[in-house]
């Protein structure tokens, strides 16, 4: 059965950034090492880059060798906005993101 011995730490971003996840398996044979997305179960190859919201999440790292049963670790991808405003008048402020989520801000 195969053992993973190192996985890359959670990770940060920003749009625009490329990240290479690493995961390390030992066993014998010797494991065969593959990544997916967790929400969707979709394949991964790196290095990836950052286009928004949609790459953040948990990414699973699969270590398998045919002997016993695969391991697996997860590793969560957040990925910061870079956020715009819009001053409506001197009392109101609409915050945007990129993927829509926005906030507004009134003063008084």
């Amino acid at each position: 059965m195969p053992e993973i011995i190192s996985i890359s730490d959670n990770q940060t971003l920003n749009k625009g950034d490329s990240v290479s996840l690493n995961c390390t398996a030992d066993g014998y044979p010797t494991p065969n090492i593959t990544w997916t997305k967790v929400s969707d179960n979709s394949s991964v190859s790196f290095p990836l880059t950052i286009t928004g919201k949609q790459n953040e999440g948990l990414y699973r790292c699969t270590a398998d060798n045919g002997i016993g049963s695969p391991v697996t670790e997860e590793v969560a991808i957040i990925v910061h906005c870079e956020c715009g405003s819009d001053i409506i008048d001197l009392y109101l402020v609409i915050l945007t993101c990129p993927d829509g989520k926005g906030i507004v801000l009134s003063f008084t």
